[in-house]
């Protein structure tokens, strides 16, 4: 039954992202905010595909953290699901993520039209100036950033080291950082065909303010999403905690 049921739902994942890509291209002629607001309708969308062929729903915890101005969400990246909820849960985001990623036919095209952060992944002092040259500007049009500290999708419950982009941006910007967890992964594991039923949990943990050494912000941001997300992993009923990806 679960494979039936997850080969269905990944049929109609992809045949209606196929069909909304194509029905979607006028939105490049309207303006971005705007644009912005289809393609969080069209992430809902998804909904009913997630609860009803596969049985997997979402909560969420600890709003009353989330800043109501710009800030720095630092969310734990372990499966396509979350992906699917930024919009949704923080507003008009701008997302950092691979400029490859920008090249994919309709998606990434729409991924550039909505305002995200594009990074090359190439030398290391070109790509920091380009993530800040960005988030600067998102900052300036009063807009949250989500940043995935550990750079790639992490097996639920394995380990992998954080990297210093985000302490670099905590300390140019001067915004609060706020840390979520997820326990994602134990229901749509990465690189797996398999998506199980369930609820998955964000909990948005108190924001870090301004002001750290970024030694001490790295280790608090780490110390709080990982400590976090090993519990809701372990109340889904997750895998073993602290193997190394």
């Amino acid at each position: 039954m679960l494979f039936i049921r997850s080969l269905l739902f990944h049929i109609c994942f992809f045949v209606w992202t196929a069909i909304w890509a194509i029905l979607l291209v006028w939105t490049y002629l309207i303006p971005r905010r705007a644009m912005v607001w289809v393609i969080t309708q069209f992430f809902r969308s998804y909904i009913p595909f997630e609860r009803y062929i596969v049985g997997l729903d979402y909560e969420v915890r600890g709003m009353e953290h989330m800043p109501a101005g710009p800030c720095i969400i630092a969310m734990k990246h372990q499966s396509t699901y979350e992906t699917l909820k930024l919009h949704h849960l923080f507003g008009d985001v701008a997302i950092i993520l691979k400029r490859e990623l920008m090249y994919i036919p309709f998606w990434g095209w729409y991924q550039a039209k909505s305002g995200v952060i594009p990074v090359d992944r190439g030398a290391k002092g070109v790509a920091m100036t380009s993530m800040l040259r960005g988030a600067r500007k998102v900052v300036a049009e009063g807009r949250r950033i989500v940043i995935f500290p550990q750079g790639t999708r992490i097996k639920a419950g394995a380990r992998h080291p954080y990297k210093s982009g985000v302490g670099v941006m905590y300390e140019d910007l001067g915004l609060p950082l706020v840390p979520v967890a997820i326990n994602a992964g134990v229901f749509w594991p990465r690189r797996s065909f398999y998506i199980h039923p369930g609820k998955v949990t964000f909990e948005i943990l108190p924001p870090i303010q301004p002001g750290l050494p970024r030694e001490q912000v790295m280790k608090q941001l780490e110390e709080a999403i990982e400590t976090a997300s090993d519990r809701l992993i372990q109340q889904a009923g997750g895998p073993a905690l602290g193997s190394v990806d």
